[in-house]
């Protein structure tokens, strides 16, 4: 088993390594650089916004998905017919909710336009990480891999059509530019996963099983409150920054270009997260360790963490000017203060990851409301005085106690279980 990660593992991270720096180094920059830091704090603000109600989508649907299946394939027919009609439901909720909310806390104009092109490409990456769960919990790791960074490289090949015509566009057609290629990539990958599953998977058709439904909603509500409040911790910065400061805007576009390299980054832990979440889920139910899987992922993130904060720490500024063309010490201090705030968050994905197989959903639920807490006293006490660095610096606080908090949960949990921990079992 241990084999099977290392080797899926190298063809995922080689995949994601490929598309993804190119997103962001290329496009993602030349974008900001072209559109300014306040369009694109903009942006960046309605981004949150679809991440903050993006749980209604979900529900916690695909991390139990992924776990069952993993466990059953055989019903992943079952599974796949049914829950597409609930998520279709759950889309039209979200818009909703999404846009009330937008609207409830003053958004107008051209920023309620990108909140609602921001909501509809989220609502298609869940498509899309619904889709993913399936092939996951197959071990059709390859596929997933492709899957992962299909959206980003159609995007990419989109944008370096236009790039060079960005200095002649506004700052809003830039970002519109962006947006649209997002949203067209996001549609193709949609319509590439489901197709595949559609050859892999017998769709079992059936009519309206309200009982399934709401079966379904009561088992997936410990992972929805999860995600919400996860989501909270880890995105309600670029908001608040947005709310609390009269050039919220500004302060936001500085916390962004940090942000979006953390950003970055943490795909690395996902990738590590995607592929160790069924397996740990396999050798829980067949009793077998977890502890060579648990020992590895927890190297491969520390090793990438440490390396990459301590990188960025020391040619922080060098990073800034060659990104952003600026000297300004607002860019540069954000940015090295979020990469050691990548440190503890990627421990979270090996953790974290362990409790949700072994299927800790209300030790997860308390460490993320500790998590909300943390984040919400630190940035009402940091932004007001220092702005972007004042959010960064609440949101490495805020990860390095959620990280200490999984690391003290599986010690109690699971030295309770030594056939999962014992080397020899």
């Amino acid at each position: 088993m241990r084999e099977k990660f290392v080797k899926n593992f190298a063809f995922l991270l080689l995949a994601n390594f490929v598309v993804k720096p190119l997103w962001i180094f290329g496009v993602d920059r030349s974008i900001q650089v072209s559109a300014g830091a306040i369009e694109y704090g903009h942006y960046f603000t309605a981004t949150n916004f679809s991440f903050l109600f993006s749980v209604i989508l979900d529900l916690g649907i695909n991390n139990f998905t992924n776990r069952a299946v993993s466990r059953n394939a055989k019903r992943a027919g079952e599974y796949m017919y049914n829950l597409l009609r609930l998520k279709m439901l759950l889309a039209f909720i979200y818009i909703v909710i999404t846009l009330f909310f937008a609207l409830l806390t003053g958004v107008r104009g051209w920023l309620l336009v990108l909140v609602l092109g921001s909501a509809l490409n989220m609502l298609l990456l869940s498509f899309i990480l619904h889709f993913r769960a399936y092939v996951a919990a197959l071990h059709i790791f390859k596929i997933d891999a492709f899957i992962s960074v299909l959206d980003k490289l159609l995007a990419i090949l989109m944008m370096f059509s236009v790039l060079f015509l960005l200095p002649k566009f506004s700052s809003r057609t830039t970002i519109a530019f962006l947006v649209g290629a997002q949203t067209i990539a996001l549609l193709s990958t949609t319509l590439f996963a489901f197709l595949f599953l559609k050859q892999r998977i017998h769709l079992q058709t059936a009519q309206w099983n309200l009982k399934f439904y709401r079966l379904m909603i009561l088992k997936s509500l410990p992972f929805a409150l999860l995600v919400l409040q996860m989501t909270i911790y880890g995105r309600i910065d670029g908001i608040l920054l947005n709310t609390l400061l009269p050039e919220g805007s500004d302060e936001t576009g500085v916390y962004a270009s940090g942000y979006r390299l953390l950003d970055a980054a943490t795909q690395f832990g996902f990738l590590v997260a995607t592929l160790l979440l069924p397996l740990f889920s396999k050798a829980i139910k067949q009793r077998v360790s977890v502890a060579p899987l648990v020992k590895l992922g927890t190297l491969l993130v520390l090793v990438a963490s440490i390396s990459l904060a301590l990188f960025t720490f020391y040619f922080r500024i060098d990073i800034t000017n060659i990104m952003y063309h600026t000297f300004d010490e607002r860019y540069s201090n954000v940015l090295s203060i979020l990469m050691f705030a990548f440190i503890p968050l990627a421990s979270i994905y090996v953790y974290g990851t362990l409790l949700t197989a072994n299927g800790n959903l209300k030790q997860l639920n308390q460490i993320a409301i500790l998590g909300i807490v943390t984040n919400l006293v630190c940035n009402f006490w940091l932004i007001p005085r220092e702005g972007a660095i004042g959010a960064a610096k609440s949101a490495l606080i805020t990860q390095v106690v959620v990280a200490i908090a999984h690391l003290v949960v599986c010690y109690f949990v699971f030295t309770q279980h030594t056939d999962l921990v014992d080397n020899k079992a």
